[in-house]
């Protein structure tokens, strides 16, 4: 499908070349290093599969939600979620105390019983592989021009209609809204800032304007900071207005500015374009 969608470049050898040089590169799930992280795996999700299951740190927390997929803790709580849905939510609000308290990792002094060092030389995306990342949206694709889609996502209403395998609005819809234009409080933002093109290119100078979204109207004094990455769509205003979504929820409990950065390619923050 990959040939089809975005041309024979992207063959299985490329794309498994791409992943182990990636994988080199930070090296892997099994060799993360980060600290104070929650990683929810959704059952439903094919690619379950590769999510992480094991870790010798105490402050990363695993966990696989059974009969939902893993962007659900994102939405808001409903009766007919899954127990493990509920479980996740209370699990990342959990670890979120703990982040942000006096002491964010009460497992920093544990003794883990897996070193590991990373590689001498690490390898980055091989140039072939940057020539063909793609320079249009992906709604311009091969397969999208062929079959006379429009240059535009579909507009969504709720069904479950796919486009080029998935649905019009990326895997992650958007949330319901919450305000209209006229209601945004003082502290919402959106604009564009200079993103690099080419992390794995020190030589590549080349930029591109991505869109983002700010939002302090529960900001305090010293406050978090959070974080949304877009998904495989365009980014709305409603990751940072609505605040029945989950982590807003949290932002008003714990007085964080909230972010949301759209992904690259998609809506606004269009690569070349």
């Amino acid at each position: 499908m990959c040939s089809d969608v975005f041309g024979t470049p992207f063959s299985s050898d490329s794309i498994s070349s791409a992943v182990h040089s990636t994988q080199l590169h930070y090296g892997g799930s099994s060799r993360y290093k980060g600290t104070n992280v929650v990683i929810p795996n959704g059952s439903i999700d094919p690619w379950h599969a590769l999510g992480k299951y094991t870790s010798t740190d105490g402050s990363v927390v695993w966990y696989l939600i059974n009969g939902t997929a893993h962007c659900a803790d994102m939405y808001p709580a409903s009766v007919s979620d899954k127990p493990g849905l509920t479980k996740m939510r209370s699990i990342i609000e959990r670890n979120l105390g703990l982040w942000l308290s006096k002491s964010p990792n009460p497992y920093k002094n544990v003794v883990t019983a897996e070193a590991w060092t990373k590689p001498q030389e690490q390898t980055p995306l091989k140039g072939t592989e940057r020539e063909v990342a793609p320079k249009h949206p992906i709604e311009l694709s091969k397969m999208a021009r062929s079959l006379g889609y429009c240059s535009k996502f579909p507009k969504w209403i709720r069904n479950k209609k796919m486009h080029l395998g998935r649905p019009p609005h990326g895997f992650l819809p958007p949330p319901e809204k919450a305000r209209v234009v006229a209601d945004r409080p003082l502290g919402y933002e959106t604009g564009y800032f200079l993103q690099t093109v080419d992390h794995f290119d020190n030589q590549n100078p080349n930029t591109f304007l991505q869109r983002y979204y700010k939002n302090t109207q529960w900001a305090r004094p010293g406050g978090p900071n959070f974080l949304m990455i877009g998904g495989e769509g365009p980014l709305t205003s409603r990751w940072v207005l609505n605040g029945n979504i989950t982590y807003l929820s949290w932002a008003q409990k714990f007085g964080a500015t909230v972010y949301a950065l759209e992904h690259r390619y998609y809506g606004n923050s269009i690569v070349g374009g």
